[in-house]
């Protein structure tokens, strides 16, 4: 069975696989994800704290990363096929 509802912003419509979760989203007034998104932007805009913390999106591209230019050796990758051939019950 289908369960639906519409969002109380833009009224796209939401669907649900369990009635009890549509039930529980609907009477707290939940937002869709594309309207409580723009919410959260609006509320983070322009703190400075938050864009210090999060706002770091591509700082560590190109000539800024600190492996930029660099390879692993022969012997570094050997290390981890090794490590991680082992399965994780059996590892130190």
């Amino acid at each position: 069975m289908e369960y639906k509802r519409n969002c109380p912003k833009c009224g796209k419509v939401l669907y649900y696989t369990n009635k009890h979760n549509r039930n529980a989203i609907e009477k707290k007034g939940t937002l869709c994800m594309s309207c409580s998104s723009v919410i959260k932007n609006k509320k983070h805009g322009n703190n400075k704290k938050f864009i210090e913390r999060y706002g770091t999106k591509g700082n560590n591209t190109g000539t800024d990363n600190a492996f930029f230019g660099k390879k692993h050796t022969k012997i570094s990758k050997q290390r981890r096929t090794k490590r991680y051939s082992i399965p994780r019950t059996q590892r130190k």
